[in-house]
């Protein structure tokens, strides 16, 4: 045989040798981790998860201090460290979460951790639930000092409408656009501003997502809150704290913004440049504002939205009702808006009314339906509700009553009647009687003898409005009502009615205490300026003389009501009139000099008479034009006065 033969090793080198050949096959076995209680008690574990066979035989607590897959001590000490590391953050973000979150908002987080599951759930609160996010940095550079901070915390406690500052504008906090946007809400859209849908609005501006709202925009919210300023307490603090006028910055933010919309038509941008034009007129720049009120009806009517009203009108989807209510309210209100800034110049609405219903919430089936004293937030008044209380269906009488006023200022604006002659009368005589049956119809709670609130006082206000546009054209000995009252008597009788019910107003809501409406400015400026041009009579003294005073008692909110007091005197200065004693007082310290009202930029007009038109003779005027500019007489005025 080729080859070496191998022999079996003897019997005791073979048991040997198997022996050494098992042990060193169970070292090979080796565990990485042993659990915490073999370690404790020196015996071998087989590392088995999630409970090792030692420690199930014998009923131990069986616990691994790495986790599966850790090799080592250091990677189980690197996860704790990670884990630590990461709590600390979150308890650190909860502690800034607290510490600048208003009260209110840190109450909510503090009951949230009370029935929360963990740390992570109350984080996820803090951010993305239902507490307004908070910037983690100051915008404007004057939110570090506590004492604003607290006041940003006050007026967000305040507010019954909460919504978040940014994305919408980096001028101010929470606290304070939501202050802003409440008194919007309760003070302006209940009358003046009815174009914004409220629910609309809020609804998107909760999202926080411009670039998908569709009734919210950065420039809308930065022209409300310019628009609200003049009479906010809050931004008075401020002002007095900072020397920021957060009026003038929200203003100039919504011009920078408009600039950058580079004329896209949309609803929030026409509803923003209707207010922008306020704002200017506020300022007393209302002709240098013109053009955001011309912008306005050259995009509303770009948009056509009564098109698109009719095209939505048949659908049954939720989303297009809805969509429908926001056009039909928007187009309404637009036009009692529009009806007020025409008024003040003398000619009808540039946007006629409306040819699609009011289907907006306003208003149920019938105007004789039972109508309700609500709150802000929709619920029946209480006595706990917040000031002031608000009536259903005061934007449908408005709307009744612009209609009205559009056909009154387009008969006088029309060259065919010959104001004074008998069709004149006959046709002025219809207008009144279609008006008085009107009233006559209005149920009690719209009627601020039965329901006194600001709206009814304002609707009232709003029905003289539209009475002194249909007389006031006439020559003030007229008889006009009945055979018996003069056009004299009748407007003295609107201009009493409407002082009467500002003094009411001011005892039940005084502008110290309550934010107001500029709708407030209404009021004693048509009284001062119609009872102007009958000065010579004494019974319209004491009228006119409290319509002054109310204008002064204005010119701490609006700069406008200064250059309206002086152009009333100028006014009766261009009539050869002289301003009662009793009212000589409200003119005195009216501001800047004499000179400084050679170049006002007021475009309000002033009616006609024949020693105004003697006056301005020489001057190249619009024959279009039922008056002068005040602008201009209060420039006439001043030079004449300094030469």
């Amino acid at each position: 045989m080729s080859g070496k033969s191998t022999s079996p090793p003897p019997e005791g080198v073979s048991n040997a040798l198997q022996r050494r050949q098992s042990i060193s096959s169970s070292r090979r076995v080796t565990v990485a981790v042993a659990c915490e209680e073999c370690r404790r008690r020196k015996t071998k574990c087989n590392g088995q998860r999630p409970q090792c066979t030692n420690c199930s035989k014998n009923h131990y607590s069986c616990v691994y201090q790495f986790d599966q897959g850790e090799r080592s001590r250091v990677a189980a000490l690197k996860r704790k460290y990670d884990a630590a590391d990461l709590e600390l953050s979150q308890l650190k973000d909860l502690y800034e979460q607290l510490k600048r979150r208003p009260k209110l908002d840190a109450d909510d987080i503090l009951a949230h951790i009370r029935s929360s599951e963990g740390l992570e759930s109350v984080l996820r609160f803090a951010k993305k639930g239902n507490v307004l996010p908070v910037s983690p940095s100051s915008p404007s550079g004057f939110w570090t000092d506590l004492e604003l901070e607290n006041l940003d915390a006050e007026a967000l406690n305040s507010s019954p409408i909460k919504v978040p500052a940014r994305p919408w504008t980096e001028i101010a906090n929470n606290g304070l656009v939501s202050s802003l946007m409440s008194a919007f809400f309760i003070w302006d859209e209940t009358f003046y501003f009815r174009f914004v849908d409220r629910e609309s609005f809020v609804e998107d501006m909760l999202q926080q997502d411009p670039e998908r709202a569709r009734f919210c925009s950065p420039l809308l919210v930065n022209a409300i809150c310019a628009n609200r300023c003049f009479t906010s307490p809050y931004v008075r603090r401020i002002k007095r704290h900072t020397g920021i006028d957060l009026g003038a910055k929200f203003f100039d933010e919504a011009k920078r913004l408009f600039e950058l919309e580079y004329g896209r038509a949309s609803l929030p941008t026409v509803q923003a440049l209707g207010m922008l034009f306020v704002v200017s007129s506020h300022f007393g720049m209302d002709r240098a504002g013109s053009i955001y009120r011309c912008s306005a009806i050259e995009m509303l009517k770009r948009l056509g939205l009564e098109g698109r009203y009719r095209r939505l009108a048949s659908s049954t989807q939720p989303t297009d009702q809805r969509e429908c209510q926001v056009i039909s309210k928007a187009l309404w209100g637009y036009l009692v808006y529009e009806s007020f800034c025409a008024y003040m110049y003398l000619q009808p609405s540039l946007l006629p009314p409306p040819r699609i219903p009011r289907c907006f919430v306003d208003i149920t089936t019938s105007f004789s339906d039972q109508q309700t004293t609500i709150d802000i937030l929709g619920n029946a008044f209480s006595a706990e509700s917040p000031q002031p209380p608000l009536v259903s269906g005061v934007f449908n009488a408005a709307c009744d009553l612009s209609v009205l006023l559009y056909e009154s200022m387009q008969y006088n604006t029309s060259e065919l009647n010959e104001i004074g002659s008998g069709d004149d009368l006959t046709k002025r005589k219809e207008l009144y009687t279609k008006l008085t049956r009107w009233r006559d119809g209005v149920p009690s709670s719209l009627r601020e003898d039965a329901n006194f609130t600001p709206s009814t006082c304002y609707l009232t206000i709003y029905m003289n409005e539209v009475a002194l546009s249909i007389i006031r054209p006439l020559d003030p000995e007229t008889f006009f009502h009945d055979g018996i009252l003069r056009v004299r008597d009748l407007s003295l009788r609107y201009c009493k009615l409407d002082t009467l019910l500002m003094a009411q107003y001011l005892k039940r809501w005084p502008l110290g205490e309550y934010e107001y409406s500029c709708m407030f400015l209404c009021a004693p400026y048509n009284t001062s300026l119609t009872l102007a041009y009958l000065l010579d009579d004494s019974k319209t003294h004491a009228t006119f003389a409290q319509a002054c005073f109310m204008l002064r008692m204005l010119m701490k909110d609006f700069p406008v009501a200064r250059f309206l007091l002086q152009g009333i005197q100028a006014l009766a200065w261009g009539l050869s009139l002289q301003l009662p004693v009793e009212a000589l007082s409200f003119f005195n310290n009216l501001g800047p000099s004499k000179e400084s009202l050679l170049d006002v930029p007021m475009g309000y007009i002033v009616p006609q008479h024949t020693e105004l038109a003697e006056l301005f003779a020489d001057d190249d005027r619009d024959p279009a034009l039922l008056g002068n500019e005040l602008g201009q007489l209060l420039s006439r005025w001043s030079s004449m006065s300094i030469t």
